[in-house]
């Protein structure tokens, strides 16, 4: 029948999307190819319809059986976005976006604005405070698809460093063409700055916020005045916004893992290079629920001024730690071992997850759409505990 025919071609082509080919480990052809049966001569008796049938049932196991091979994390992640793009595809829902700072954070944040306005959803965005506990359910609301990107730490402490602290003390000098002979007073260099955001061991957890002015480190005294803060952080950032890090004092082996289970309930997961693979920008399409909302290449937004950073290099950048005279890249690695682990693991999951990406548009027709929650009804308002944590949040002295 037309109806039959219909469903076994939408199967072959679930199927073979989903193996990467057009034929099974067996060799066999997938359903829809030459010698399917849907090419099979018509026996009036309805054994071709009859056929169809059977090769549709033995092709869902099929792929059925592909999924559950692979590793729950991945399959919970195909069942949870499969079920948030049916509700965006209804103009339910929302896209959520968690701003990592200095890791391709504008340019994912563009895209995916454009991407909600055409689908008629709201967008919302967190930057500079970590998320508390209280938004873990919200991530994986139907509906709701989330987003955030990592980029490896170091490098991430350096564009800050230029962005934040240099750029910005020494902005006056614009186009310069001559390299000064000196700095603006407040710009310290590279060492000196690590050391005034590092966090102290045992971060004055013991002191009362009163005493605050009294403590001889920058960094205590800041972060008990901006309890959550982020925005300017050389320690273990993912692991800080991600287990929702209060601050001050530096975190352990129970954030991390608090870190890595509230990565996984993200359903947009890049690396800042990410953004210039097709193949990943095509997966934040596919998730939203059309791979045309993302286009195969996003321009980079860069907000440094490179010519300023040639000019200022060397009298900026001092390659020994302040504290320990060790090279300044290898205290950087030292004190954000978590997150440096952290990048391990969202490596392997972002890797694991492209490669299961294929079955997407496919498990709706198979009737594997996942979970059974409704969709994101809320509108543009959100829940009271997330509100608090929507938006840019920039304490006074983030310049230090």
């Amino acid at each position: 029948s037309a109806t039959a025919s219909a469903t076994a071609s939408a199967t072959a082509s679930a199927t073979a999307t989903a193996s990467g080919s057009g034929s099974s480990s067996s060799g066999t052809p997938f359903p829809g190819n030459a010698s399917s049966p849907s090419a099979l001569p018509h026996h009036q008796d309805g054994g071709n319809a009859s056929l169809l049938e059977e090769e549709h049932a033995r092709w869902v196991g099929e792929v059925r059986a592909r999924l559950e091979a692979l590793d729950p994390d991945t399959r919970k992640w195909l069942r949870r976005v499969a079920a948030k793009r049916e509700c965006l595809g209804a103009g339910k829902g929302g896209v959520y976006m968690y701003h990592s700072r200095k890791a391709a954070g504008t340019t994912l944040r563009v895209a995916l604005q454009a991407a909600a306005k055409s689908l008629k959803v709201p967008f919302w965005e967190t930057e500079g405070i970590s998320l508390p506990d209280e938004v873990g359910e919200f991530l994986v609301t139907k509906g709701v698809l989330t987003a955030t990107t990592l980029r490896p730490p170091i490098e991430r402490v350096m564009s800050l460093y230029w962005y934040e602290h240099v750029a910005w003390w020494n902005r006056p000098m614009g186009n310069m063409k001559v390299v000064p002979t000196e700095l603006p007073k407040q710009t310290r260099n590279l060492s000196s700055w690590i050391d005034t955001w590092r966090d102290d061991a045992g971060g004055g957890v013991l002191v009362q916020p009163k005493m605050a002015d009294s403590l001889s480190s920058f960094k205590t005294k800041y972060v008990w005045k901006n309890p959550f803060t982020v925005y300017v952080e050389v320690e273990n950032y993912y692991v800080k916004w991600l287990s929702g890090w209060k601050g001050p004092g530096q975190v352990g082996e129970a954030d991390w893992e608090k870190a890595k289970n509230r990565l996984l309930e993200f359903d947009v997961v890049l690396f800042s290079t990410d953004l210039r693979d097709p193949a990943s920008l095509r997966l934040v399409g596919e998730s939203l629920g059309n791979p045309k909302l993302v286009p195969d290449h996003v321009p980079e937004r860069l907000k440094q001024d490179d010519s300023m950073k040639q000019r200022l290099q060397r009298l900026v950048v001092d390659q020994k730690d302040l504290r320990t005279g060790e090279n300044i890249t290898s205290t950087l690695a030292a004190i954000s071992a978590w997150d440096v682990k952290l990048m391990s693991f969202a490596r392997s999951m972002t890797d694991a997850r492209l490669s299961a990406a294929s079955f997407l548009p496919n498990l709706s027709s198979l009737d594997m759409g996942g979970e059974a929650s409704e969709c994101y009804a809320g509108g543009v308002r959100l829940p009271p505990q997330l509100q608090k944590s929507i938006g840019l949040f920039q304490p006074d002295g983030h310049k230090e």
